[in-house]
C-alpha cells in the first residue's frame, strides 16, 4: 500500500474528527481538544492511502521547552491513532522522525501529548477500563517497538480488594502528630482556593520524577478546576502542619465505569519532600481506606503507578495486586 502522510501546523478538521479506528469499549469518547498544558504543538500528521476520504492514522508532535532526555532537545508524540498496518506506522513514525531532524531535535518520546499534566503511556490491556484511564489498542505498543523505539518507563495500577488497615501506623502517627500534623477533607466550596493551596506542594513533590515539567499556578488551576464535580470531599485529604501550610494530599475518586462494583480510584498521592514528613503516605493511605470502608466499597485502586515509586510500595503494604501495566518509549533521532 502507498501511504501519504499530510503535514499541518495545527490539528485540522481531518484529525480530530478521525474515526477510523473503533474501540470496544462503549465508554470510550476520542478527545477533539486542543489545548494542552505545558505543551505546544508543532504538526499533526494523518497518513492516508490511496483515497483520501478517510486517514488511516494520525500522530500529533509537540515541544516542551523545558522537557529534557539525557539533557537533549526532546520533542513528544502524541494522539496516536493507527490502523494495524506496519507501513501506515512506519510512515507515521519517519515523517515525524524527519521533522525532528530538521529541528536538531535529538529523542522522541511517547505517546505523550506535550506534557505529564497531559495523557501520556501506552497501556497493554485494554479491557475493564477504569476511569481516568485512556483506551489504546494493544498492537500500538509493537508499533512504537518496530519503528525504534525503546522503553523508558513502565507505570503500574493495582487493585486492593482487601479493604483493611494492615499498617501499624501509630509510632507514625505520633511523629507527625507531634509535628502539628492534621489531615482533613478538601473544602469544595472553596475548590479554587483549595486549588492555590496544592500548587506548591504539587510541584515539590513531583519534581524530581521521570519527564515532569513545572507550569505556573494559573494553568494549573485551569488544568483541575473541570474535575470538581467529580469529587467528592470525603474522598479528598489534605494534610497541613501547624501553620496550615500543606504537606501532603490525596485525591480519590469515584470509578464511574464500573457497574459492578463498588470501586474508589486513587489518582494522585504527593507530600512535601522532605524527611521530617516521611510516613505521611501510610496515614493518607488509612484515611483511604477508613473512608472507603464507611462508604461500601469493595475495592481500591492506586492508578499510574512508576514502577520506581514508593507509591508502590504502599500499595504492596495494602495487598493490592498489579493488574495493568503501561509503557513510555523513547527514540534517538
Amino acid at each position: 500500500m502507498n501511504i501519504k502522510v499530510k503535514i499541518s501546523s495545527t490539528l485540522d478538521k481531518s484529525f480530530l474528527d478521525f474515526t477510523t479506528i473503533h474501540y470496544e469499549n462503549p465508554l470510550f469518547l476520542r478527545s477533539k481538544s486542543t489545548q494542552f498544558v505545558g505543551a505546544t504543538l508543532e504538526y499533526g500528521l494523518c497518513a492516508y492511502g490511496e483515497s483520501e476520504d478517510a486517514a488511516l492514522g494520525r500522530l500529533a508532535i509537540f515541544s516542551n521547552n523545558l522537557l529534557r532526555y539525557n539533557n537533549e532537545l526532546t520533542w513528544t508524540l502524541g494522539l496516536y491513532e493507527c490502523i494495524d498496518r506496519e507501513e501506515v506506522a512506519y510512515a507515521l513514525f519517519s515523517t515525524a522522525t524527519a521533522l525532528a531532524q530538521r529541528s536538531k531535535v535529538s529523542y522522541l518520546i511517547g505517546p505523550m501529548n506535550g506534557s505529564t499534566w497531559n495523557n501520556y503511556r501506552i497501556s497493554s490491556d485494554n479491557f475493564n477500563l477504569f476511569f481516568t484511564e485512556e483506551c489504546n489498542k494493544d498492537y500500538y505498543i509493537k508499533q512504537f517497538r518496530e519503528n525504534g523505539f525503546e522503553e523508558v518507563g513502565c507505570y503500574y495500577s493495582s487493585i486492593d480488594r482487601n479493604i483493611n488497615i494492615d499498617l501499624d501506623t501509630k509510632a507514625i502517627e505520633e511523629k507527625l502528630n507531634k509535628q502539628g500534623l492534621k489531615i482533613r477533607n478538601i473544602d469544595l466550596t472553596d475548590y479554587e482556593a483549595e486549588l492555590e493551596k496544592l500548587y506548591e506542594i504539587t510541584m515539590n513533590a513531583f519534581e524530581n520524577n521521570m519527564f515532569f515539567t513545572p507550569i505556573d499556578k494559573e494553568a494549573y488551576i485551569r488544568k483541575y478546576m473541570p474535575i470538581k464535580d467529580l469529587l467528592t470531599s470525603e474522598f479528598v485529604f489534605i494534610a497541613e502542619d501547624r501553620q496550615k501550610k500543606v504537606v501532603g494530599y490525596a485525591i480519590c475518586i469515584h470509578d464511574y465505569y464500573n457497574s459492578n462494583e463498588k470501586s474508589l480510584i486513587v489518582k494522585t498521592m504527593a507530600r512535601k519532600q522532605v524527611k521530617e514528613w516521611s510516613g505521611l503516605g501510610q496515614l493518607l493511605s488509612k484515611q483511604i481506606v477508613l473512608a472507603a470502608k464507611a462508604n461500601d466499597y469493595v475495592s481500591i485502586i492506586h492508578a499510574f503507578i512508576y514502577s520506581e515509586n514508593r507509591s508502590l510500595a504502599l500499595s504492596k503494604l495494602n495487598s493490592g495486586e498489579v493488574f495493568k501495566k503501561y509503557f513510555l518509549y523513547a527514540k534517538s533521532v
